[in-house]
C-alpha cells in the first residue's frame, strides 16, 4: 500500500481531532509557561472551518485507508512573526507516534503538500514556529530546508 496524501473529507473530522488534541497535550505539556488544563475537547467546527475555508489548506496522511497524520496551513493577515504579507503559516503538523519511524516520509509528504498549497496561493514564503524542546520539528524544518528568522525570549514574572 502507498501513503497517499489528500484533502481531509467530513468522515475525517474525528481523527483529525484526536490527533489535534493530542498535539495539544503533547506540546503544552512540555511547556513550562502553559499552566491551563491539559483537557481540550475542539468542537467540529474548527476543522470543518479549516476545512471549507480558502485560506487555509488542510492535508492528511493515509496508510490502509486510515489517517496517519495532518497538516494545516494558513493565509494570515499580516503581523509580527514575519515582516512580509507574502506568506503561508503552518499552523499545525502531526503524524501519529506509530507511523513516525518512516524515515520522515508523512511528515515530507504533508509538508509538500503544504507548499504547493501555498505556492497554488501565490505565496512566496512559508513559515512555521515550535515550541523550544521541540526537538523533532526543528530537525524537520532543518531538512525542509527553512531558516532561523526570529527567537522569542520569554520570562514569567
Amino acid at each position: 500500500m502507498e501513503i497517499k496524501i489528500r484533502e481531509p473529507n467530513l468522515s475525517d473530522l474525528d481523527d483529525i481531532l484526536e490527533m489535534l488534541r493530542n498535539l495539544c497535550i503533547d506540546q503544552l505539556g512540555k511547556d513550562d509557561f502553559y499552566k491551563g488544563s491539559l483537557e481540550f475537547n475542539f468542537h467540529e467546527n474548527c476543522i470543518k472551518d479549516s476545512i471549507i475555508n480558502e485560506k487555509c489548506g488542510l492535508f492528511v496522511s493515509e496508510y490502509n485507508e486510515k489517517v496517519q497524520g495532518f497538516i494545516e496551513v494558513r493565509i494570515d493577515g499580516n503581523n509580527f512573526k514575519f515582516e512580509h504579507n507574502d506568506y503561508a503559516y503552518i499552523v499545525n503538523l502531526y503524524v501519529k507516534p506509530e507511523s513516525r519511524n518512516n524515515k520522515g516520509i508523512y511528515s515530507s509528504k504533508l509538508y509538500k503538500a503544504a507548499e504547493n498549497w501555498a505556492v497554488s496561493k501565490e505565496k512566496n514564503f512559508i513559515i512555521a514556529d515550535a515550541f523550544a524542546h521541540n526537538k523533532k520539528m526543528f530537525r524537520i524544518a532543518k531538512i525542509f530546508g527553512f531558516s532561523k528568522y526570529k527567537t522569542l525570549m520569554v520570562r514569567e514574572i
